[in-house]
């Protein structure tokens, strides 16, 4: 049994190396997730409902300034039921109209639902088809906040939200398969940790059984040599 823990002792240092390493390399990519959602959530912060409202009177918007809005409907689909969307998950209509009416028909949800979107992320909620769909806009070259900031302000700030919010989600994607892989060795410590502790109890056991025989055999010879040494001591007198 001193050799099993021995060898149960190893197994559990070698897990828990494992586990420690999967947890720095977990950790290290989230880190590197943490400035995009901060500034996609501080790109909301900065949004007007005043200069929103200014774009919901926009009969005809400025060059690319509708298209920011669709990617937006884009993240939206299934978020915000105002958004109508396909069977597929895919939004109906990405037109200028449709956003005013479906996305600024009330600015206060419209804020609302896109600080949601985070959250859906993290949890797994969110259909993935959504960062399939906005990728269509944000990978054209006037999709970045200096050009849209030149046309509308309000409009940049959901560029750098949309921007930012994607590649979270790009950072989060690649860290779940991570995540998983670590709570799978997390639990193979734990069920590690539990037979050496069963083991380390069996050790116990057992030399705690072995001291009591030593000690009861120490016992059993002392009260032999005193019996002979009794004897002896008889004899020695019958010689006299």
């Amino acid at each position: 049994e001193t050799v099993n823990a021995q060898i149960e002792k190893e197994q559990v240092a070698t897990i828990a190396e494992e586990v420690g390493k999967k947890q720095r390399d977990t950790e290290n990519d989230l880190a590197k997730a943490e400035p995009a959602v901060a500034a996609a959530m501080s790109a909301l912060d900065t949004l007007d409902q005043k200069d929103l409202s200014s774009c919901k009177g926009m009969l005809k918007p400025p060059p690319n300034l509708d298209e920011v809005f669709a990617a937006t409907m884009c993240l939206l689909a299934g978020v915000m039921p105002s958004i109508v969307i396909q069977k597929s998950g895919k939004v109906k209509d990405t037109s200028w109209d449709a956003a005013k009416k479906q996305l600024m028909g009330n600015i206060k949800e419209y804020m609302m639902y896109l600080k949601e979107i985070k959250a859906k992320v993290d949890d797994g909620t969110i259909n993935p088809k959504n960062f399939v769909e906005v990728r269509q806009y944000i990978e054209q070259d006037y999709f970045n906040v200096e050009t849209i900031k030149s046309k509308n302000q309000a409009a940049a700030g959901l560029c750098s939200f949309v921007l930012n919010i994607v590649m979270y989600y790009d950072i989060v994607v690649t860290v779940e398969p991570k995540r998983k892989a670590l709570a799978e060795a997390n639990q193979q410590l734990e069920e590690a940790n539990e037979k050496l502790k069963s083991v380390m109890a069996n050790v116990a056991a057992l030399e705690e059984k072995l001291s009591k025989l030593t000690k009861e055999l120490e016992e059993a010879n002392a009260s032999k040599k005193e019996a002979m040494d009794a004897v002896a001591g008889g004899e020695q007198k019958l010689n006299l």
